[in-house]
């Protein structure tokens, strides 16, 4: 698996689903297993788990590719 590089812009989930004109849910469905992209996991004993995914540009400009091309 190729590392991306760090100096690459990173999106949020929010930043491409109001990009691409989709739900929120719909893009970390469509990242949350894509190769490159980080997940930050956070917990806490009284609370739920949390996900943050960033995606790296060159990630996002693939998955764009690959959904245009189907």
């Amino acid at each position: 698996m190729a590392f991306e590089p760090i100096n690459s812009k990173h999106y949020r989930v929010a930043e491409l689903a109001e990009t691409w004109n989709l739900s929120g849910d719909t893009v970390r469905r469509i990242f949350l297993m894509e190769p490159g992209v980080l997940i930050i996991r956070t917990s806490n004993l009284r609370k739920r788990r949390y996900r943050t995914l960033l995606i790296p540009e060159p990630v996002a400009e693939r998955v764009y590719r690959r959904l245009c091309n189907q």
